[in-house]
């Protein structure tokens, strides 16, 4: 059996082997975009023909070589995100153990009818300032801004240490804002609400009693609160304030 090669492309072919070259012999074997998309290009790459299933394979083709090439580099840059992910996470596990001192400086009410609360915290015994803008607004995703975030001594802070110290700091705060269930005594003359929603108001020292706190429909808290036998509320904006209007005067409910 008698194989015919035309001399020009059997030239071509050693001296494009030789140069490791082999784009020429790809345009001239129409080994063009169409083909390769379509399923038409001659050569095919089965991992289980070599020890060697990567872009270095001699078997290879150019085309799954460039493939695995971006495959090996994607791989090795997911690697590295990784391992740096974990890095931060032990950092910032590390540097919580070091927060102290939080402080609320003051709150305001902003635009949108919610709280912004000002705060500083001590990180290594640095003191830091940040603000959570419309804190209690449950609908959307709370924003925690600080200065620690462009200090380069914590250059390392990714989105993830963010997240994870808003989350912490908020639940802090969380905390300090929930009243305690026992009785106050009103630092001022305040309002709370009925059941009807109106507002009945109170003169200040008069004692009242905090028997639980609850969620509305949206989300936000409310504290129950009885005075003289009545169920009264004090929700929304109100709710927050509670540890700065009023004064625990005993652990218990004085009936």
């Amino acid at each position: 059996m008698k194989y015919i090669l035309d001399i020009d492309k059997y030239t071509k072919l050693n001296e494009s082997m030789l140069d490791g070259n082999m784009n020429d012999i790809l345009a001239d074997w129409g080994a063009v975009s169409n083909a390769v998309s379509s399923g038409l290009y001659g050569f095919s790459y089965d991992p289980n023909l070599s020890t060697y299933p990567n872009q270095y394979d001699s078997t290879v083709d150019p085309f799954t070589r460039n493939q695995l090439l971006v495959k090996g580099l994607r791989n090795q840059v997911n690697r590295s995100q990784s391992e740096m992910n974990d890095l931060v996470f032990n950092k910032y596990l590390k540097d919580i153990e070091e927060l102290d001192n939080i402080k609320i400086l003051r709150m305001f009410v902003n635009n949108m009818g919610f709280l912004d609360v000002f705060i500083s915290f001590e990180l290594f015994e640095i003191e830091f300032f940040g603000v959570f803008r419309s804190f209690n607004n449950t609908l959307q995703p709370i924003i925690f801004t600080s200065e620690l975030y462009t200090d380069v001594n914590f250059s390392y802070i990714n989105e993830e240490y963010r997240l994870k110290l808003s989350n912490h700091l908020k639940m802090i705060l969380d905390n300090w804002f929930n009243p305690m269930i026992c009785s106050y005594k009103s630092l001022k003359n305040n309002t709370l609400r009925d059941l009807k929603g109106g507002f009945f108001e109170i003169k200040k020292d008069a004692v009242i009693n905090i028997v639980g706190t609850n969620i509305d429909a949206n989300r936000n808290k409310y504290a129950i609160v009885v005075y003289k036998d009545n169920k009264y509320f004090i929700k929304d904006n109100d709710f927050y304030y509670i540890n700065y209007r009023y004064e625990k005067i005993k652990d218990t409910i004085i009936l």
